[in-house]
Protein backbone atom coordinates (compact mmCIF):
# COMPACT_ATOMS: atom_id res chain seq x y z
CA UNK A 1 0.00 0.00 0.00
CA UNK A 2 2.99 2.32 0.63
CA UNK A 3 6.53 2.28 -0.77
CA UNK A 4 9.40 4.20 0.84
CA UNK A 5 12.35 4.47 -1.56
CA UNK A 6 16.06 4.65 -0.69
CA UNK A 7 17.18 8.05 0.51
CA UNK A 8 13.59 9.32 0.72
CA UNK A 9 12.18 11.60 3.40
CA UNK A 10 8.51 11.17 4.24
CA UNK A 11 5.95 12.66 6.63
CA UNK A 12 2.63 10.98 7.41
CA UNK A 13 -0.12 11.66 9.90
CA UNK A 14 -0.77 7.91 9.95
CA UNK A 15 0.13 4.89 7.83
CA UNK A 16 -2.33 2.14 7.05
CA UNK A 17 -1.80 -1.09 5.19
CA UNK A 18 1.59 -2.53 4.28
CA UNK A 19 4.63 -0.28 3.90
CA UNK A 20 7.64 -1.59 1.98
CA UNK A 21 10.99 0.03 2.79
CA UNK A 22 13.19 -0.12 -0.31
CA UNK A 23 16.27 1.61 0.72
CA UNK A 24 18.77 2.34 3.03
CA UNK A 25 18.58 5.81 4.51
CA UNK A 26 14.80 6.23 4.53
CA UNK A 27 13.45 8.78 7.00
CA UNK A 28 9.84 8.79 8.16
CA UNK A 29 8.29 11.40 10.44
CA UNK A 30 5.07 10.38 12.22
CA UNK A 31 3.98 13.48 14.19
CA UNK A 32 1.02 11.60 15.68
CA UNK A 33 3.25 8.73 16.78
CA UNK A 34 3.27 4.98 16.27
CA UNK A 35 -0.27 3.75 16.63
CA UNK A 36 0.30 0.02 16.32
CA UNK A 37 -1.37 -0.10 12.90
CA UNK A 38 1.83 0.27 10.84
CA UNK A 39 3.13 -2.79 8.96
CA UNK A 40 6.74 -2.36 7.74
CA UNK A 41 8.62 -4.83 5.54
CA UNK A 42 12.24 -4.28 4.54
CA UNK A 43 13.15 -5.03 0.91
CA UNK A 44 16.93 -4.51 0.87
CA UNK A 45 20.07 -5.97 2.40
CA UNK A 46 22.45 -3.30 3.67
CA UNK A 47 23.90 -3.98 7.08
CA UNK A 48 26.09 -0.87 7.23
CA UNK A 49 23.48 1.92 7.10
CA UNK A 50 20.14 2.44 8.78
CA UNK A 51 17.34 1.36 6.49
CA UNK A 52 14.43 3.10 8.17
CA UNK A 53 14.67 5.90 10.71
CA UNK A 54 11.33 6.74 12.31
CA UNK A 55 10.77 9.97 14.23
CA UNK A 56 7.63 9.53 16.33
CA UNK A 57 5.65 12.20 18.12
CA UNK A 58 2.52 12.01 20.22
CA UNK A 59 2.37 10.82 23.80
CA UNK A 60 2.03 7.04 23.37
CA UNK A 61 3.54 4.53 20.97
CA UNK A 62 2.79 0.89 20.30
CA UNK A 63 4.31 -1.89 18.23
CA UNK A 64 2.74 -5.32 17.98
CA UNK A 65 4.22 -8.61 16.86
CA UNK A 66 5.04 -8.98 13.17
CA UNK A 67 4.58 -5.26 12.47
CA UNK A 68 8.25 -4.59 11.74
CA UNK A 69 9.64 -7.46 9.69
CA UNK A 70 13.38 -6.82 9.52
CA UNK A 71 14.77 -9.88 7.70
CA UNK A 72 18.39 -8.70 7.78
CA UNK A 73 18.53 -9.45 11.49
CA UNK A 74 20.59 -6.25 11.89
CA UNK A 75 19.19 -3.92 14.53
CA UNK A 76 20.75 -0.89 12.83
CA UNK A 77 18.33 -1.33 9.93
CA UNK A 78 15.52 0.13 12.07
CA UNK A 79 16.01 3.19 14.26
CA UNK A 80 13.05 4.63 16.18
CA UNK A 81 13.45 8.01 17.87
CA UNK A 82 10.58 9.24 20.02
CA UNK A 83 9.92 12.87 20.90
CA UNK A 84 10.22 13.87 24.56
CA UNK A 85 6.40 13.94 24.70
CA UNK A 86 6.25 10.14 24.29
CA UNK A 87 5.92 8.85 27.85
CA UNK A 88 4.45 5.40 27.17
CA UNK A 89 5.74 2.78 24.74
CA UNK A 90 4.30 -0.74 24.39
CA UNK A 91 5.87 -3.72 22.60
CA UNK A 92 3.38 -6.55 22.28
CA UNK A 93 4.47 -10.15 21.76
CA UNK A 94 3.96 -12.76 19.06
CA UNK A 95 6.79 -11.42 17.00
CA UNK A 96 10.37 -10.31 17.06
CA UNK A 97 11.53 -6.70 17.23
CA UNK A 98 14.96 -6.12 15.71
CA UNK A 99 15.98 -2.49 15.93
CA UNK A 100 17.04 0.45 18.05
CA UNK A 101 14.51 2.24 20.23
CA UNK A 102 15.35 5.66 21.67
CA UNK A 103 12.51 6.96 23.86
CA UNK A 104 14.23 8.42 26.92
CA UNK A 105 11.05 9.72 28.58
CA UNK A 106 8.95 6.63 27.92
CA UNK A 107 8.01 3.84 30.27
CA UNK A 108 8.32 0.69 28.15
CA UNK A 109 5.99 -2.28 28.61
CA UNK A 110 7.05 -5.53 26.92
CA UNK A 111 3.95 -7.72 26.86
CA UNK A 112 4.41 -11.43 26.32
CA UNK A 113 7.07 -12.89 24.11
CA UNK A 114 6.95 -14.73 20.85
CA UNK A 115 8.48 -18.06 19.88
CA UNK A 116 11.71 -16.70 18.40
CA UNK A 117 15.19 -16.97 19.92
CA UNK A 118 15.25 -13.23 20.61
CA UNK A 119 12.04 -11.32 21.21
CA UNK A 120 14.00 -8.05 21.34
CA UNK A 121 17.25 -7.76 19.43
CA UNK A 122 19.10 -4.46 19.34
CA UNK A 123 19.34 -1.59 21.76
CA UNK A 124 16.98 0.56 23.75
CA UNK A 125 17.09 3.74 25.77
CA UNK A 126 13.96 4.31 27.83
CA UNK A 127 13.01 5.66 31.24
CA UNK A 128 11.72 2.40 32.69
CA UNK A 129 11.02 -1.17 31.49
CA UNK A 130 8.28 -3.56 32.65
CA UNK A 131 8.31 -7.13 31.33
CA UNK A 132 5.07 -9.11 31.27
CA UNK A 133 5.55 -12.79 30.39
CA UNK A 134 8.79 -14.18 29.02
CA UNK A 135 11.20 -12.11 26.96
CA UNK A 136 14.59 -12.81 25.48
CA UNK A 137 16.73 -9.71 25.06
CA UNK A 138 19.81 -9.63 22.83
CA UNK A 139 22.19 -6.69 22.35
CA UNK A 140 23.20 -6.61 18.66
CA UNK A 141 27.01 -6.31 18.74
CA UNK A 142 27.01 -5.18 15.09
CA UNK A 143 25.64 -1.81 16.24
CA UNK A 144 29.15 -0.90 17.38
CA UNK A 145 30.40 -1.37 13.82
CA UNK A 146 27.85 0.76 11.98
CA UNK A 147 29.02 3.17 9.31
CA UNK A 148 30.29 6.26 11.11
CA UNK A 149 29.29 8.50 8.17
CA UNK A 150 25.75 8.65 9.52
CA UNK A 151 26.72 9.22 13.18
CA UNK A 152 24.71 6.15 14.13
CA UNK A 153 27.13 4.27 16.32
CA UNK A 154 25.84 2.60 19.47
CA UNK A 155 28.07 1.35 22.27
CA UNK A 156 27.16 -0.41 25.51
CA UNK A 157 28.24 1.88 28.32
CA UNK A 158 26.88 -0.09 31.26
CA UNK A 159 24.28 -2.65 32.26
CA UNK A 160 22.92 -4.45 35.28
CA UNK A 161 22.29 -8.19 35.31
CA UNK A 162 19.76 -9.57 37.73
CA UNK A 163 19.90 -13.35 38.26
Amino acid sequence: DNVLDAGGKYVSSGLTGTTIVRGPNVELVLPNGLTGAEQFFFDYADNAHPGLTVYAGGTEASISGNQYVNPSGFAGSLLIYCAPTVTSFTLNGNGQFTGVLVAPNADLAMNGGGNSDQDFCGSLMVNNVRLNGHFKFHWDEALGRMNSDNDARFLVKSWNEIP
